[in-house]
């Protein structure tokens, strides 16, 4: 016997549901966009750009630049950047390790090489003196650098 109500019971999708919902998850309304200067960020699909350019990024590589670009020219530092990338809800430690550490200083590399690669330039990266996207601020953490517009 069926005990779940008519209203609650699960449907099949059809294939005019299924390519309904895969066009709503794959286009984000413009409101989504978030910019500041030549960074764009889109929270709902995990897209950036830097001076239109896509730049593509890992789950975490997206997570640290999205840390970055919240925290608006500020300084985070390496400990609230690690948080960030942590994501097993159940750890209730807030200790850091020093491997904790090294991870995230791997991902802010990629980040920067990523950051830097500009497929349009003829030598294929946006020139080291005009834009330099992560600084590194010595014994505390990082931020975005003003060429970014921050």
């Amino acid at each position: 016997m069926n005990t779940i109500p008519n209203a609650q019971q699960p449907r099949a999708a059809t294939s005019e549901d299924t390519g309904a919902t895969l066009a709503a998850r794959n286009t984000a309304p413009p409101e989504q966009w978030v910019e500041c200067g030549l960074l764009r960020l889109n929270t709902h699909d995990r897209l950036a750009q830097i001076d239109g350019i896509d730049i593509a990024l890992t789950r975490s590589e997206f997570e640290l630049l999205a840390a970055l670009f919240n925290a608006r020219g500020r300084v985070c530092s390496k400990r609230d950047l690690v948080l960030v990338l942590r994501t097993d809800n159940t750890m209730t430690s807030d200790i850091v390790l020093d491997s904790d550490k090294r991870a995230m200083e791997a991902h802010i590399a990629n980040l920067r090489r990523k950051m830097l690669h500009r497929p349009g330039s003829p030598t294929g990266r946006h020139s080291a003196e005009e834009f330099h996207g992560i600084e590194t601020v010595r014994g505390i953490g990082y931020r975005l650098s003003a060429s970014l517009g921050f």
